[in-house]
């Protein structure tokens, strides 16, 4: 039974990055004074994007951090306006985001450019990033 909520969740997280990939690019559009009025959603995937990961991957991994049981909390939250958040309550969301968006590079680019910006270790090599399976661990979040 959890095996099949597991599979439902993966399958809506698939579909809402699938539809939110076909929204216009202007969302992950260089920053500007635009950036006051961001929604806590777009402002997670722009720091993301921002880092260098493409856009389909930051809505695959906001929307994985969304899916998250600890995140039941913000389910009607993602559409506020970042700016009206303490630093330190989105701190906490970006730390999480972080620590997803390592597990998405684990399971889908164990070498992404992205990883050495998220962790103490270098990205490794292709080589060592499949003798290896893994980057390295998340300086953030101890347990990622």
């Amino acid at each position: 039974m959890q095996q099949d909520q597991s599979r439902e969740k993966q399958k809506a997280i698939q579909e809402a990055a699938k539809q939110l990939a076909l929204q216009p690019p202007s969302v992950f559009g260089p920053e500007d004074e635009a950036a006051d009025n961001w929604t806590i959603k777009e402002k997670l995937q722009k720091r993301l994007f921002y880092l260098g990961m493409s856009e389909k991957e930051c809505v695959e991994v906001v929307e994985r951090v969304k899916a998250l049981p600890s995140m039941e909390p913000m389910k009607n939250r993602w559409h506020e306006r970042a700016e009206t958040w303490a630093v330190t309550l989105f701190g906490s969301l970006w730390r999480q985001t972080t620590a997803e968006a390592l597990k998405w590079m684990d399971e889908n680019n164990p070498i992404h450019n992205v990883r050495a910006l998220l962790t103490e270790e270098p990205t490794p090599s292709p080589a060592q990033g499949i003798a290896r399976g893994i980057g390295g661990k998340s300086t953030l979040h101890p347990s990622g």
